[in-house]
């Protein structure tokens, strides 16, 4: 199993009650892919963003009850055929004994430097991480603070990269996504100006740090723009497919925050709206009035004295219109992760025709949402099942 996403997750643990022994490579330091770090968007009533849904998936993962878990793990190559792949691993260095690390916190405590840390307050495994670059002996100090601090011997500070070869019988790739680099559409601004964020910023600082990132992001400020499809929908860029999950977290975002900041008002611009995930039909329902719509996609982002300014043609009215706001945010898209150990990808990059025995899970097959993930993980077990029962 390659990749500890809700796809990844789900299909090992779907396996593992099956009695059939899984070997789990993530290629992070944690599991729970990048909906490990999304914020809840609840408001009085669950609206289906998936969240818990993926932390429940994590929180039930036990190593150990058939399941082998590797962090910091990454693919180099597959080779073989069902029931007998090879699968060469490459380990990069944690600075910490995964098998040993209790997540005490001694080590964090007493380090000059902070460069030990765990990645996250629930990260699975809880085992610390050692920030080589951060460290003192990156700059020819001698400490060895950290190493004498943990009673159960778990801190490697000559811990160095390696590589493995391991057997399998069947291969599922749940590989995931990479966001878009906002970036790359410089003319909006992402990295430049300040006050022009992504939805992964968002949702990473609302998870953080809950209502007080709103705060520092909009101190006595009213006005945030959504600009979907950042990534999506854009032949130019070449990424002429929809994310479809971009729709619904935008406008699942801007809720939360005209909730939260009163007086705020959000303004989604879009080219049209993706209707068709679960509970998106509700929100629409129960838009309220501090958020508007509008069907037209600026074409840049400028700095001006008064705050950030749009111009951008409004499709329902047919004019050209400018308005200034205090924050953008840029709804990204999904991009594939990129041919994963060799297999073979489409035109957009997304995993397609695997070979016998390679089974591909979740988003990196093609843009899915987190209900979805868990969903593909399900069908990826059945499927792996179904070749282990070829071979038998």
């Amino acid at each position: 199993m390659v990749g500890a996403g809700p796809a990844g997750l789900t299909a090992a643990q779907a396996l593992a009650a099956r009695g059939i022994p899984v070997l789990l490579a993530e290629q992070g330091p944690v599991v729970g892919g990048w909906a490990a770090c999304y914020a809840c968007k609840a408001a009085t009533d669950c609206n289906l963003c998936g969240v818990c849904l993926s932390a429940r998936v994590s929180r039930t993962m036990q190593p150990g009850a058939g399941v082998t878990l590797k962090v910091d793990a990454h693919v180099l190559g597959i080779e073989g055929g069902p029931g007998s792949f090879a699968v060469r691993l490459a380990h990069r260095p944690r600075g910490v004994d995964v098998s040993r690390c209790t997540g005490c916190g001694r080590c964090a405590e007493l380090c000059p430097v902070a460069a030990i840390a765990q990645p996250h307050p629930q990260a699975l495994p809880m085992a610390y991480l050692l920030d080589q670059e951060a460290c003192l002996r990156a700059r020819g100090e001698e400490c060895v603070i950290c190493r004498e601090a943990c009673p159960f011997g778990a801190v490697l500070l000559d811990d160095t990269p390696s590589e493995e070869l391991v057997q399998a019988d069947v291969v599922v790739l749940a590989t995931g996504f990479e966001p878009y680099p906002a970036a790359r559409k410089g003319q909006l601004g992402y990295g430049r100006l300040p006050g022009v964020i992504t939805t992964m910023d968002l949702e990473r600082g609302l998870w953080q740090h809950g209502p007080e990132y709103l705060s520092r992001l909009l101190p006595g400020s009213r006005r945030v723009a959504f600009v979907h499809c950042v990534g999506s929908r854009d032949l130019a860029a070449g990424r002429g497919w929809c994310s479809q999950v971009c729709c619904p977290t935008a406008l699942r975002l801007a809720g939360r925050m005209v909730r939260e900041l009163p007086g705020l008002e959000a303004t989604l611009f879009f080219i049209d709206l993706q209707r068709c995930a679960p509970g998106i039909a509700r929100l629409f329902d129960d838009l309220p009035p501090e958020i508007h719509l509008v069907r037209g996609i600026p074409g840049d982002v400028l700095s001006e004295p008064g705050g950030l300014l749009l111009t951008f043609e409004d499709v329902a009215t047919a004019t050209r219109r400018q308005e200034l706001f205090d924050l953008v945010v840029l709804a990204v898209g999904m991009d594939s992760p990129g041919a994963a150990a060799g297999m073979p990808a489409a035109a957009e990059g997304f995993l397609c025709d695997l070979p016998a025995g390679v089974v591909a899970a979740g988003a990196c097959g093609g843009p899915v949402s987190i209900p979805e993930a868990v969903g593909e993980g399900l069908r990826a077990a059945g499927a792996a099942l179904r070749v282990l029962e070829s071979l038998s």
